[in-house]
């Protein structure tokens, strides 16, 4: 019976996602941020929670958009309510891939991972070209119609 209510148990939790990876595209800022900033620091620094901490706040002083909301939600401006800087500092210092810390990170708050890049389409509108078409039942006046090329 108990190894029934375990069995149900973890496959509730496999469900929810809990122990599901990353998909593609999730929490894309966020891996570019603490790319960016790991970049940023030399193997002496990634050593030092304190100096990372620190290259994260430099980083979202000049942060914009998407970055920083980012940096808003971990605590990296200055007018951040929370403080979750030590959630990506302490596991960088442990040599942890950013896609694993932006995965724990998701646990502390679902809206680092929901921030995303616009994606921009420019071949769906590639074949569809306005043409200003004078009709023949409306004398005097010309419509806008779409054609397709």
């Amino acid at each position: 019976m108990f190894k029934a209510v375990l069995f149900a148990c973890a496959l509730a939790l496999c469900a929810s996602g809990v122990f599901a990876g990353l998909k593609a595209g999730e929490c894309e800022v966020c891996i570019k941020v603490v790319e960016t900033v790991k970049a940023s620091l030399d193997k002496k620094d990634l050593k030092s929670k304190d100096k990372i901490a620190a290259a994260i706040r430099k980083y979202c002083k000049t942060a914009k958009d998407r970055e920083n909301r980012f940096c808003y939600y971990v605590g990296g401006t200055e007018d951040a309510a929370t403080g979750l800087l030590n959630v990506i500092s302490e596991p960088l210092t442990n040599g942890i891939p950013p896609e694993k810390i932006c995965e724990r990170t998701k646990s502390k708050d679902l809206q680092i991972c929901e921030l995303r890049y616009c994606k921009s389409y420019p071949h769906r509108h590639r074949h569809h070209h306005h043409h200003l078409i004078s009709s023949p039942q409306r004398t005097g006046r010309r419509d806008l119609t779409l054609t397709l090329i």
